[in-house]
């Protein structure tokens, strides 16, 4: 199982970002990329994935960082702000991010309605463990309201 998912990460790395420079190489085998996920009016979705065997060793931040660099040199008057949505789970990606200066901005529905999301979180209370029981009284939050939003980060470039 563990040999399928690591295939499957390099197959849609190399289908879907197949451009050096939203790559990440090391070794000439590439490990990740970073890029815009999506271009919304009000803000930008960045997104970063490196490999697992990859990952703690800084590249994400290293990518992130540079990739910052770009966008704050070709920002235009539009964009002046850039959101970043993790997972309330990802304990990695928050800390990621927090290092690189993003500020918590505000929980948001993932593309749930509300009475759906409200739903979810009823019949998914299993789900709730000590990390988000932590994040949720941070946050002054029922842990429940984490099951079904996302977290919004704020960088200023």
């Amino acid at each position: 199982m563990e040999e399928k998912r690591q295939a499957y990460e390099e197959v849609y790395i190399k289908r879907v970002y197949k451009t050096p420079e939203k790559c990440q190489r090391y070794s000439n085998r590439i490990i990740g990329y970073c890029g815009i996920n999506h271009f919304y009016r009000e803000y930008i979705d960045v997104a970063v994935e490196i490999l697992e065997e990859y990952r703690g060793y800084g590249y994400g931040y290293e990518s992130l960082k540079k990739y910052f660099q770009v966008l704050h040199k070709y920002k235009c008057a539009v964009m002046k702000e850039v959101f970043i949505l993790i997972e309330p789970d990802n304990i990695r990606s928050q800390k990621l991010f927090a290092k690189l200066g993003a500020q918590f901005e505000r929980l948001d529905f993932y593309d749930l309605p509300q009475k759906k999301a409200e739903k979810y979180e009823r019949t998914h209370l299993d789900l709730i463990d000590k990390d988000l029981e932590s994040l949720a009284s941070k946050l002054c939050v029922e842990p429940r309201c984490l099951l079904s939003r996302v977290l919004v980060y704020k960088v200023n470039i």
